[in-house]
């Protein structure tokens, strides 16, 4: 109760100066638009054109909800993300537990309840908070076998981003820690809580995808990669990004209104042609990447805080991962927070270079971490 009510307060009174600290970070992703649509009787559209195949839906459904009961202020989403960010930390402290001793898991929590990136993002409208607390709740849930909450956790973490199918690396973890069958049921209560979402899709556009975004990103990722360096921050290369692909499409006739699915398919053809031609030079960023992705920010301010900040708690957490184990439950643990933090690493190193993007991340690799503060005792690993 007490870690959650710091880190609820902590959010909180970030939210409430956050529009005082005068803070360019450009605009959001669309997603209030498409809320505000949705409450309008507009439906499903990030503007005046089609039903929107461009985002996913949980998210804007919430902050929709949040416009019927409370109306247009900011307040009520940012309430919102600050009681699951609080509650992010406390699922953090109980997985953290696991592994380590009480003080190491309250380290984590702790770092988690004041880390400045996880602060920001509570205060603005984007999904990097809700995701990180879905993904922490199928790790919690998945240590607990839970396996219909599991499966449950995984849907809704495939309708708010679309990386979310990263998660096929756990079920191999499932079947060997547990059973095929709970695998085969996490998987299978996934898509049944995706389903609505295709239906829809396929009533309104004729298609089916979970999302049709991975072509952009993929454009924009490599574009971002393009242009920074080891101390070059990202800056507005994202919005520079989008310039130029419009200017690409342009080019081969494809209008700034055309179809979305036209638009983000031919962006990642681009993106693929560039990489088929340089292979070479392709592959040297995204290894650089695996680095520059935990600590790229919009400034070089940022990109110092994140480098000591962050470089600081990969090296406890690989320093964690070496005390680990013990009973049946760390091993899960410790084999989820691997297996995640590794996959989203070499994702996003790809498509999405940034600290933005590996921050749903940023709690498990604190819950490997505490485990470097100071082990179980040794009765405790017997056990």
């Amino acid at each position: 109760m007490v870690i959650f009510v710091f880190a609820l307060g902590m959010r909180l009174l970030f939210s409430v100066v956050y529009p005082h600290l005068g803070l360019n970070l450009g605009a959001g992703d669309g997603y209030d638009q498409i809320a505000a649509s949705l409450v309008n009787g507009d439906g499903f559209r990030l503007d005046a054109g089609t039903e929107s195949v461009e985002r996913l839906p949980l998210y804007p459904l919430a902050l929709a909800s949040l416009r019927v009961v409370f109306g247009t202020a900011d307040w009520p989403w940012q309430v919102m993300q600050s009681l699951l960010g609080a509650w992010s930390c406390v699922i953090v402290f109980r997985l953290a537990s696991r592994l380590a001793s009480r003080a190491g898991a309250i380290a984590a929590a702790l770092f988690c309840a004041v880390h400045p990136g996880l602060l920001l993002y509570a205060a603005r409208p984007f999904t990097e908070v809700p995701y990180g607390f879905l993904l922490l709740w199928q790790v919690e849930v998945i240590v607990a076998r839970r396996w219909t909450q599991a499966g449950l956790s995984w849907g809704a973490l495939l309708l708010t981003k679309s990386v979310a199918w990263i998660h096929v690396v756990l079920l191999p973890l499932i079947a060997w820690r547990n059973s095929g069958r709970a695998a085969a049921r996490v998987m299978v209560v996934a898509l049944l809580a995706l389903l609505p979402w295709l239906a829809y899709q396929f009533a309104s556009n004729g298609s089916v995808a979970a999302s049709s975004m991975a072509g952009r990103a993929l454009y924009q990722g490599l574009y971002v990669s393009r242009h920074v360096s080891w101390t070059t921050p990202s800056g507005d290369l994202v919005i520079d990004a989008e310039r130029e692909m419009d200017a690409e499409l342009a080019a081969r006739g494809i209008a700034a209104d055309a179809d979305a699915a036209l638009r983000v398919g031919t962006a990642g053809a681009l993106a693929h042609q560039w990489i088929s031609a340089h292979p070479t030079a392709a592959l040297r960023l995204w290894a650089r990447n695996l680095v520059l992705t935990w600590y790229l920010g919009r400034s070089r301010l940022s990109m110092a805080l994140y480098a000591v900040l962050h470089g600081a708690l990969l090296v406890a957490a690989g320093l964690g991962l070496k005390r680990a184990g013990g009973a049946n439950e760390s091993r899960l643990v410790a084999g989820a927070c691997v297996l995640l933090i590794t996959a989203y690493t070499a994702v996003h190193a790809a498509i999405h270079p940034g600290v933005r993007y590996i921050l749903p991340i940023l709690p498990l690799t604190a819950v490997l971490a505490a485990a470097a503060w100071r082990s179980l005792p040794k009765e405790e690993h017997r056990r």
